[in-house]
């Protein structure tokens, strides 16, 4: 895992010098991704920057930028391909390799393949790759977004990096925030891909790849998963659906073990990663580290689960005791961290702390379960939702549109809103899911800034992608989806990857696994949803691996007791970055109002809303980003 910048200068309206000042300090902004080693290489107007977290292959013939051995191919990359070994066992009949790492195998795919070589490969990857005789530059990113990839183009000018810090170290960007993108992180927690929270800065799709040549630019879709659901994969009835998801994700988690440096697992006490920790013990990896976090509030803590995991296969265990005093001397560290404003990623910055603390460099994370298993209350909501909506059609259209839009006005509690804004949709997938996920509504962001109104981002995605045969697949499977191209790819997992590289330390996810996603979301949904017991395929397919009090538990979520917290010793520290939101263009008044609200216990917001709220203002002023 390591972090990576480029400049391509196309317009040749920079000096080499400016370049190279710029390369320099984009690739210094990343520090905390690659301790271990640095580099850059600058030749005319071409510059690409690299900092080295070293995984595999630990020599100095890992380090990177890395040239193909006639010099022709320069190349930066950031993450894993799993399958590199294979590849590269095919390969080196034309290819005389000089490491042991994936970098160089993704140098012999592309001579062999040329663009197509990304279709080869499986894992977590963001790579820049400049082709010396085309004179070329092709970024690509992996089919679901594990790893992020911004960029920035305007006026003969290519920036593009792991993190927004690194294009803000330059002076080369604005420094002005999107005002769709600000109410739809409102909306959403997150900024919807393909923007982010910058104008004009966007971050490259999942799944696809950009050639720009000439200043000429070329982008395509390489893998969706939307084809996987429709296309189903080959099923050998011989097996059980079973054993057979369990042949599969040992194979992702085999894979995902291989490793020069300390490797561990983060432990919930859920099914998702107990079944991890049971699977890398199960492959024979001696001295399996886990590593929990636990607090003195009871309705949160999980240390009853998290022993009965760590005791049955034998872990070193680490948990790791957070009290809001704790946090309260650590918010100032994980804002200063923060790449972007979001309103989660607390819970994995401490525990990625606590993971570097005991050594280890590699994790294992549960991550994707619930998008491919049906864990979260998305599935269950929705699919009740469903089965009486016929009654719903019974109400005329404009008193079901009236009912919803009322609602918006009411201090009711945040899931009879919800019920009210299902009754004004059209009963597809592409209207209800957005719901589940947002966090201020229309009417809210209308109240917090002069114009609120946004646009219906996911409702259109989701939409565009149920019109291709998506609307007559199961409901599973398509909240299944929704899920993987929403709350996973742009809230999920870019804070996963901007907290735990924030310690240098990767975060790998099995459940993300290239080939054993493309084989769940074949699966019909009725698969995934048997039996009252959540994750029924999933425990099914391994029914001695874990304790049945964990098979048999309801998915808790791994949270912490802000809400607790931001009333009492947080409250103080809350206050001082909500104070400061009038100069993004907020309504002080409404900000204090709503503020004022949720201290009383006003159950139309929830902590959650006024914390994105703190992250938002701090994030801004630490950056000096104005609206």
């Amino acid at each position: 895992m390591c972090g990576i910048a480029g400049i391509y200068n196309y317009s040749e309206s920079f000096s080499l010098d400016e370049i190279r000042k710029n390369i320099c300090q984009m690739t210094d902004a990343l520090t905390h991704r690659g301790p271990d080693d640095h580099g850059v290489w600058c030749q005319e107007n071409i510059a690409l920057g690299h900092r080295r977290l070293s995984i595999l292959d630990l020599s100095p013939l890992g380090g990177q930028p890395m040239f193909s051995n006639d010099r022709n191919i320069v190349t930066v990359f950031n993450g894993e391909i799993y399958n590199f070994q294979e590849l590269k066992r095919e390969l080196e009949k034309d290819y005389s390799f000089q490491s042991q790492t994936d970098t160089e195998v993704i140098i012999a795919a592309y001579k062999k393949w040329g663009e197509a070589c990304v279709e080869k490969f499986s894992g977590m990857f963001a790579f820049a790759l400049w082709d010396i005789s085309k004179n070329s530059l092709f970024l690509a990113r992996d089919h679901l977004g594990i790893k992020p990839l911004y960029y920035y183009q305007t006026n003969g000018l290519l920036l593009f990096a792991s993190e927004i810090r690194s294009l803000l170290a330059t002076s080369l960007i604005k420094r002005s925030i999107d005002p769709i993108s600000l109410k739809l992180l409102l909306s959403y927690q997150t900024v919807p891909a393909p923007r982010s929270i910058l104008q004009d800065v966007q971050i490259l799709l999942p799944g696809n790849a950009l050639i720009i040549k000439n200043g000429q630019v070329k982008q395509w879709c390489y893998w969706k998963p939307n084809h996987y659901v429709i296309n189903k994969p080959i099923i050998d009835y011989e097996k059980s659906i079973q054993i057979q998801v369990a042949e599969r994700l040992q194979t992702a988690v085999k894979n995902h073990l291989v490793s020069d440096v300390p490797l561990g697992v983060f432990l919930s006490g859920g099914i998702d990663s107990s079944t991890l920790v049971g699977l890398a013990r199960q492959a024979s990896l001696e001295d399996i580290h886990t590593v929990s976090i636990i607090f003195d509030e009871p309705e949160y803590n999980e240390l009853s689960y998290i022993s009965q995991v760590a005791e049955r296969f034998q872990t070193q265990h680490t948990n790791v005791h957070l009290s809001s005093t704790d946090l309260l001397k650590q918010l100032p560290k994980f804002l200063e961290d923060l790449d972007r404003p979001t309103g989660d990623g607390v819970n994995s910055y401490v525990v990625s702390q606590a993971a570097r603390d005991v050594g280890l460099t590699v994790v294992l994370s549960g991550t994707g379960g619930d998008e491919l298993f049906g864990g979260y209350p998305s599935f269950s909501r929705i699919a009740k939702f469903r089965q009486w909506f016929f009654l719903q059609r019974l109400l005329p259209k404009w008193l079901r549109k009236q009912s919803a839009y009322t609602a918006q006005f009411l201090s009711v509690p945040i899931n009879l809103y919800k019920l009210f804004a299902f009754l004004g949709t059209d009963g597809s997938i592409a209207e209800l899911h957005p719901i589940t996920r947002e966090v201020f509504n229309n009417y809210q962001i209308n109240q917090l800034l002069s114009d609120g109104l946004r646009e219906n981002f996911y409702i259109n995605e989701l939409r565009n992608a149920y019109s291709q045969n998506m609307a007559q697949e199961d409901i599973f499977n398509q909240i299944s989806y929704a899920e993987l191209i929403t709350y996973l790819r742009d809230l999920l997992l870019i804070d996963i990857d901007q907290t735990s590289m924030a310690h240098g330390l990767e975060v790998r996810v099995p459940f993300l696994d290239k080939n054993f996603v493309e084989f769940v979301l074949g699966l019909p949904g009725y698969l995934k949803a048997q039996g009252n017991s959540p994750k029924s395929l999933l425990t099914c397919s391994f029914p001695h691996l874990l304790p049945s009090q964990i098979q048999k538990r309801n998915k808790q979520g791994f949270t912490l007791p802000f809400e607790i917290w931001m009333k009492g010793s947080l409250k103080h520290f809350c206050e001082e970055r909500l104070a400061e939101l009038n100069q993004l263009n907020f309504s002080q008044d409404k900000v204090w109002q709503f503020w004022k609200k949720f201290q009383q216990g006003d159950k139309s917001l929830s902590w959650s809303r006024l914390w994105l709220l703190v992250v938002l203002s701090d994030w801004c002023n630490r950056h000096k980003i104005t609206i």
